[in-house]
């Protein structure tokens, strides 16, 4: 395990609360918050475990074939809610420890969740706002405009506030299209978990031309934006695209990148793609599921964005520091690992003779990791440049 890496947990709460939902809706009874849940058992895996399979195939190829209202299928919208719920929950949970400290000290939240689902990223949110800042009040707007999953969403926000006896807590919801919804307030974070790639209707430019005066008009002065995307080569170069288009829009990136450059990796190749892990402990069912349908979910693949208005935030990484942007490629001989910081793109390579105390760093060091490193760095910034590591060269792993 890398330096400084944290573990992502799955919410007791939630599954509590999750597991009897599906339960009675797989029963077609109505569901209610004080259920006395027959849990979820073996049996019930094994019959909900083809519709996971069948959805999670049609999200790994491109989502060329997913149809529009997929989730309108009952055992599609079960399967999503069993099974991809608590991993894109996982997700959200890793984007939202990627938030500015200064962020969680404000008192009260206005959120913004739109493409919603079953609330997956607001759910991780009220998860990771408990430890952050308990007593703050949140307020979250829902938008979906499907009104079946929305209703998911609605239960499960309820039942969580229920459970958890939360007084400074509130939430509404619209069903509608993303791009013809309208608010009368600003928010302190927008949400767009597995939206962005959805938007097909749209091309990418389209998309970025609606996206920059959307998040002008609702976004707070301090407020972020959180874009999480399946880790998939075309959504995610999709993504980086965008990322540039806003930067030239008066936004900055607080994360993942550490400059406001043109990102390097999308400029200097065709066939990489930005994307991170999230290291968690998944909940038991889910390994079952996962051994039923062949999946491994060790850990989870997620391409994610923060933003802010442009000098909302300082930014606060030197030219010497740099995010590991690819695993450890180790070969005969030498091990290699990209970079990319505010020096630009690093492809850095150490031979095995030069494996030393100063630089054992990088043998615990994992993609998305921080490092520093400063030797014979370019002054300008530059896409990509190759560099040998010396044998008295010193690379430290940051505590980001």
């Amino acid at each position: 395990m890398s330096l400084f890496r944290f573990v992502l947990t799955f919410s007791q709460t939630l599954e509590k609360i999750l597991l009897p939902y599906i339960k009675a809706l797989a029963a077609k009874k109505k569901p209610v918050f004080a259920l006395a849940p027959q849990q979820i058992n073996e049996k019930d895996l094994k019959f909900f475990s083809r519709a996971v399979r069948e959805l999670s195939d049609l999200f790994t190829k491109e989502r060329a074939g997913l149809p529009s209202g997929y989730l309108n299928h009952l055992p599609w919208r079960i399967a999503y809610l069993l099974y991809f719920l608590p991993i894109n929950f996982a997700k959200a949970c890793f984007a939202f420890e990627k938030l500015p400290q200064t962020f969680w000290e404000q008192s009260e939240f206005k959120v913004l969740d739109l493409g919603c689902g079953p609330a997956s990223a607001s759910l991780a949110f009220l998860y990771v706002l408990e430890r952050k800042n308990k007593k703050a009040k949140l307020e979250i707007q829902l938008v979906d405009q499907n009104k079946k999953i929305l209703g998911d969403a609605e239960f499960l926000l309820k039942a969580w506030q229920n459970e958890k006896s939360l007084k400074n807590f509130s939430f509404q919801s619209d069903s509608k299209k993303l791009i013809s919804t309208r608010f009368n307030k600003k928010f302190d974070l927008i949400i767009f978990h597995h939206v962005i790639n959805e938007m097909t209707a749209l091309g990418a430019v389209e998309r970025a031309r609606w996206l920059s005066p959307f998040l002008f008009q609702y976004l707070s002065e301090k407020g972020l934006v959180a874009i999480i995307e399946p880790a998939l080569k075309r959504p995610t170069r999709e993504m980086m695209a965008l990322r540039n288009h806003l930067i030239e829009e008066n936004f900055q990136v607080l994360a993942p990148c550490l400059h406001q450059q043109t990102c390097p990796m999308l400029a200097s190749t065709l066939n990489d793609w930005c994307h991170f892990y999230a290291n968690w402990e998944e909940p038991a069912y889910l390994k079952k599921l996962d051994r039923m349908i062949g999946n491994n979910n060790r850990y989870l693949k997620l391409a994610y964005l923060i933003l802010s208005r442009k000098d909302a935030y300082l930014s606060k990484y030197p030219h010497d520091y740099f995010r590991m942007v690819s695993n450890r490629m180790a070969t005969r001989g030498k091990t290699e690992v990209a970079l990319c910081g505010p020096a630009g793109g690093v492809r850095l390579t150490r031979l095995d003779r030069n494996r030393s105390t100063k630089n054992r760093d990088l043998d615990q060091s994992k993609r998305g990791d921080i490092l520093k490193w400063g030797h014979n760095l370019p002054k300008t910034f530059s896409n990509r440049f190759d560099v040998k590591l010396g044998v008295d060269q010193v690379i430290k792993a940051i505590k980001e």
